[in-house]
């Protein structure tokens, strides 16, 4: 569990945008897991660190704009369904964080998520 709340944390950095809803934080996080304790526990962590601060429903980013390192977004084609919305997709975007793919989303999900 310590794993993703890591890569949580890595996603939430990846973020374009400064504030965000709660809604919109919790559906980035569901792309490192759907289990509310977990995604509870990321948002405590961020916190503590001093990387986010909560405000109500609003989520502000308070870290640095980019990561360390350059994050990656694979497109492949396929036949799946977007894990955000669940829509059909043939176009599925993957979300590379280590060694590790975040996906599918679709090109809209992926633009309203504001990963890339």
């Amino acid at each position: 569990m310590r794993d993703k709340v890591e890569k949580g944390l890595l996603l939430l950095r990846m973020v374009r945008s400064r504030e965000l809803t709660l809604r919109e934080a919790r559906e980035i996080l569901e792309g490192v897991s759907r289990v509310p304790k977990i995604i509870r526990e990321i948002l405590e962590e961020g916190e503590k660190r001093g990387f986010l601060r909560r405000d109500g429903s609003r989520v502000y980013l308070e870290g640095p704009m980019e990561p360390d390192f350059k994050p990656g977004i694979k497109k492949y084609g396929c036949q799946s369904r977007c894990i955000r919305c669940g829509r059909r997709i043939t176009s599925c975007f993957y979300l590379v964080l280590d060694d590790d793919e975040f996906g599918p989303y679709g090109c809209e999900c992926i633009r309203k998520l504001r990963l890339i």
